[in-house]
């Protein structure tokens, strides 16, 4: 929006026209104003009505409207040009965006059949905005060419001052700042109102949540597969899907359903709230602990935490397995809790399905939430049966009677780390093969993305079909595939060769320069392995984000905002593929990943980055 005085004073003449706004009233507004490197495009966005008793009248009064706010629009950018600069005025593009309208709904309309063809090629219909890129090419970048003159600074910083500016004149510079742009997307990722309206949902994909996950988990909305899921009324219940698609927010919701429906049974039966089933949640990564506790707390549940501590490590003896479990069945007997939770330190477990057998034996009394199951077998290949797996199955089936036990997982992260040989792609096969079998009817899929923004969720669906065609037994693995329609940055991937390792402190610097002005835990950096970067550069990275681990320990959609930097030299083309998942996978809004390998070493790794080129920035170094 832009006031009488702050319009004036852009456009002259208007100072001396008949306007009899007051300075400090709203003299107009634009809703997008794209700046290119040659070009503006100006964008006026209109949503009629259809259910109205005359939508044909409806319209034509939105486009009139939109197309005198263009004009206001042209009027003050052509000004202002003029007035900051020698240069003519830049070439500047302006439509009319009806985004609930189609062609066929227009073509019916007699007044818009009798606008001239250059009004109606000013006009942006539903149709176009699904192939917006399309769109786009054809209507703008065709139309710019080197010949144009580049925009100069000072008209752009002159636009952007004044749609920065109150109507007092003050500036808030944050309005258009970087970091404030990440933190608007990630708030609207949270909110129902970028996918719902009034009379309905606009993406019919989306489901209003229920009490449970808007009061305690502060999430407005579900996908109807994550509706359908929490609906369910199995017992036994394993959630296989991708990163992002919500498996983590289902076991809290479920956990804290459960003890909601108790208070409830409670008030309405009468008696005490003591006479309750406890809850265990096993997780991997203490870093899990960051999502659980703070959802339960405000839910009321009391919740204390053990540590697994030595229980991961592939050499532990039965003695020291035996020590571990005696401690946590003190804590079961003596602990005052509502929820339990187990985790491992590293993230990922190590120890044997045989071992956590014997850890579920002592929770037959409780209902077992576990989530990020594919860490139970993940690093066990070498000593995976499919005996082995049923054991397991069969031991939670019969724990499980009387009781409730959700799991999520996502069978595909079998083959997300960098041991990926021979013998374990065979036991890889055999643990999925064993795990699809003996669930069947337990298993369900999760596909559609929440928590990414469009663009993350495309090239990490991208990611995934690469991830998954290099398995010949990825029948059943859900694909990854965007859940709405929230826009955001285009990720960034870094290409480094191996000999220019020099540049990949100054492109990290760069990128983590970007994110210091965001809030505590709105940005993070991770790695894969810091090779080629000196002690120094990683102490004093330490201290200025924490201690950040492995990124395949870090939960997936951590931050809003993530760096990461992925070291591959001398790994193989699916440690590549799966490790850039990863990377890629831990941010919600702003994604940067440094790869530190040379792309021609191998035909297939530049053929790979080739087709990433349609879902991100691609900066070869």
């Amino acid at each position: 929006k832009y006031t009488h005085a702050q319009f004036k004073e852009c456009v002259p003449l208007h100072a001396h026209s008949d306007c009899k706004k007051k300075d400090t009233e709203d003299e107009g507004e634009c809703d997008f104003v794209v700046i290119g490197d040659r070009f503006l495009v100006v964008l006026e966005v209109k949503s009629p009505d259809m259910n109205s008793k005359n939508p044909q009248k409806m319209f034509i009064e939105r486009f009139r409207e939109s197309v005198h706010q263009r004009t206001r629009t042209l009027d003050l950018i052509k000004e202002v040009f003029n007035q900051t600069c020698s240069a003519e005025s830049p070439a500047i593009f302006d439509f009319s965006v009806f985004n609930r309208l189609k062609k066929e709904d227009v073509s019916n309309f007699e007044r818009y059949l009798k606008l001239s063809g250059d009004e109606k090629k000013a006009i942006v219909l539903k149709d176009d905005l699904i192939n917006f890129k399309e769109w786009w090419k054809d209507n703008i970048l065709s139309k710019v060419t080197a010949e144009m003159q580049l925009l100069e600074t000072r008209p752009i910083n002159s636009l952007l001052a004044l749609w920065s500016a109150d109507n007092k004149n003050t500036c808030k510079t944050e309005n258009c700042s970087f970091t404030q742009s990440i933190l608007e997307i990630d708030d609207r990722l949270k909110s129902e109102k970028i996918t719902r309206v009034l009379k309905g949902p606009i993406n019919r994909e989306i489901k209003g949540a229920s009490p449970v996950f808007k009061k305690y988990l502060g999430i407005e909305c579900l996908t109807s597969e994550q509706a359908d899921i929490f609906k369910s009324k199995k017992d036994f219940l394993w959630i296989n899907g991708p990163a992002g698609s919500g498996k983590s927010v289902l076991l809290l919701g479920k956990i804290i359903d459960l003890f909601e429906k108790m208070r409830a049974k409670v008030k309405r039966e009468g008696g005490t709230f003591t006479e309750h089933k406890k809850c265990l949640l096993l997780a991997f990564g203490e870093q899990s602990l960051d999502i659980y506790k703070p959802a339960l707390e405000k839910a009321g549940l009391k919740s204390i935490s053990f540590c697994l501590g030595r229980f991961d490590e592939a050499s532990i003896n039965d003695t020291s397995v035996a020590e571990i479990l005696e401690a946590l069945r003190g804590v079961i007997t003596d602990g005052d809790y509502d929820v339990l939770v187990v985790y491992s330190v590293s993230g990922a477990s190590v120890a044997r399905l045989e071992h956590f057998t014997l850890l579920f034996d002592l929770f037959q009394d409780h209902n077992i939430f576990i989530d990020d199951a594919h860490c139970l077998f993940s690093y066990n290949f070498d000593l995976m049966t499919e005996d082995k797996v049923r054991s397991f199955l069969e031991k939670l089936k019969e724990i499980n009677e009387g009781h409730i036990t959700w799991t999520s997982m996502d069978i595909a992260q079998f083959s997300y780390h960098s041991l990926v040989t021979d013998m374990f792609q065979v036991m890889r096969r055999v643990t999925h093969a064993a795990l699809t079998k003996h669930l069947q009817d337990s298993l369900v899929n999760l596909s559609a993305n929440l928590r990414n923004t469009v663009e993350i969720a495309d090239l990490l669906a991208a990611l995934r079909k690469e991830v998954l065609s290099s398995l010949q037994d990825h029948i059943g693995i859900p694909l990854q595939t965007r859940g709405h329609v929230i826009h955001g940055f285009i990720p960034k991937i870094y290409v480094v060769k191996g000999s220019m390792r020099s540049s990949v402190e100054q492109v990290l610097n760069t990128e983590l320069g970007k994110l210091e002005e965001l809030p505590p835990n709105s940005a993070g950096y991770v790695y894969k392995r810091s090779y080629a970067l000196s002690k120094t550069w990683e102490e004093m990275q330490t201290r200025r984000w924490g201690t950040r681990g492995h990124l395949s320990n870090i939960p997936s959609t951590e931050w809003p905002a993530v760096v990461a930097y992925v070291f591959e030299s001398g790994s193989t083309f699916d440690d590549i593929k799966c490790e850039l998942y990863l990377g890629v996978s831990r941010a919600r809004v702003y994604s940067v990943t440094v790869l530190l390998i040379d792309p021609e070493s191998d035909p297939r790794i530049s053929e790979f980055l080739k087709r990433l080129g349609s879902f991100a920035d691609l900066i070869y170094l």
